[in-house]
């Protein structure tokens, strides 16, 4: 990984050296605050821990009280970076063992810093005190070793430094690596910047060796489809198709890749395939975030097929707002279905709704959100009779079709646009 793309589809290098317009998740790739703190419930035990610590150490006399706020904040700042080390330790001992690391990131929140080692990618969030990566295996022998020593190199690389430091004296730095290998030991599942209710290290620790031979081929379809993903943050379109296809290859199943190509064929107006896609994903059994997403993106599909399909948009995206109200993509479409039916002023209402959840997000994956809702809405303005407006929010549209990140069929709407707007030329 990852592998060239055959010749004539090489227009642009793999991963180029800065995203578009900035690296953002989705709204289904990123788990609201609620969600996210009942997963980290099990990090309250190693709290504990930490304090009972700090307490027994005074009681027995190891640290001087004078010198407990001197290891108390040693502790503070030796987080990020024991952080830092247990994302190395996976990076290097998963090296060692034929893993390539797509992404590591430090923190999470705004991003202040991103750069490359080699074909890994480097990001820091403003909040330091957690991290992820992202491997991907090859085929090879002892899979399934593999994927478990590339796990445990995290944990080992905190418990060796927690002992030397212990040994040095350095109790805060010791504490903060014995902490950060107790709570990745510890088995919980937690949502993260790449997965919904996923195991963390102790838990994949348990489940890797009793992995099937489907697992692991779902394991390797996830790591490609991860880099698809990537390489569609950096604008490498056919690259990243190439990518979420190679993922099908290996595992069918694999719902993200599905998920991922779907969207890709509706971006580039292919809604036969991103129809069937979409179909067969809103049968199966699905967090309720993809579900949300899959009916969502289903009934814009019906809406840009049009005819008797406008009546099986409105059911999906009913199903969409009964999941989340506040979906921004579901809102969109539902307020484009109004337009279709003649409530210009209800769409407008819904419109505004859905571009304030956009709001403070320009990532590259919701451009083509905005396109699309952006020709819908300057269909319900054109209607109401306000053809100023109408013509600003098309243009605004045509940016996001020159960033080519826009459906095909928004686009063609766009390039129809004074036709039924009433527009010179």
């Amino acid at each position: 990984l990852p592998d060239p793309l055959p010749p004539g589809e090489r227009e642009s290098p793999p991963l180029a050296s800065a995203p578009r317009a900035g690296p953002a998740l989705e709204p289904e790739q990123r788990p609201p605050f609620a969600q996210r703190a009942r997963g980290m419930l099990p990090l309250a035990v190693p709290w504990s821990l930490m304090c009972a610590a700090a307490a027994a150490a005074l009681v027995k006399g190891i640290v001087e009280p004078g010198q407990l706020f001197v290891h108390l904040l040693t502790f503070f700042l030796a987080m990020p970076a024991g952080v830092v080390l247990h994302e190395l330790g996976h990076w290097g001992l998963g090296s060692l063992v034929g893993a390539h690391t797509l992404l590591v990131t430090i923190g999470e929140g705004r991003l202040l810093w991103e750069g490359r080692w080699g074909q890994t990618i480097l990001r820091w969030h403003e909040v330091p005190f957690s991290g992820a990566n992202a491997p991907a295996f090859g085929e090879g022998h002892w899979p399934r070793l593999r994927m478990w020593l590339s796990t445990l190199g995290g944990p080992l690389a905190n418990v060796l430094l927690a002992g030397a430091s212990l040994w040095l004296g350095w109790y805060g730095v010791a504490l903060a690596n014995g902490l950060l290998a107790a709570v990745n030991l510890v088995p919980f599942r937690s949502s993260s910047q790449f997965a919904s209710r996923a195991w963390n290290d102790g838990g994949q620790l348990m489940t890797i060796p009793f992995y099937s031979d489907a697992e692991v081929r779902l394991r390797r379809a996830d790591s490609v489809a991860f880099l698809g993903g990537l390489e569609r943050d950096y604008g490498n379109d056919v690259r990243a198709e190439h990518q979420f296809r190679r993922a099908l290859a290996i595992a069918p199943q694999n719902r993200n890749a599905r998920l991922d190509l779907g969207k890709r064929c509706l971006e580039k107006g292919e809604l036969a395939e991103a129809r069937a896609l979409f179909e067969d994903l809103a049968n199966e059994a699905l967090t309720e975030r993809m579900r949300t997403v899959v009916l969502a993106l289903l009934s814009l599909v019906y809406l840009l097929q049009g005819g008797p399909l406008l009546e099986h948009a409105q059911a999906r995206v009913e199903e969409a707002l009964a999941l989340d109200p506040r979906a921004p993509l579901a809102v969109g479409i539902w307020a484009a279905i109004q337009v279709r039916r003649g409530r210009a002023p209800e769409a407008l209402a819904a419109f505004r709704v859905a571009f304030g959840e956009l709001r403070g997000d320009s990532g590259v994956q919701h451009s083509w959100v905005r396109g699309a809702l952006l020709c819908f809405q300057a269909e319900a303005l054109a209607s109401l009779g306000r053809p100023g407006q109408a013509q600003a929010s098309l243009r605004a549209a045509e940016i996001l079709c020159q960033s080519g990140t826009v459906c095909g069929p928004a686009r063609a709407a766009i390039g129809g646009a004074p036709a039924w707007l009433g527009l010179d030329e």
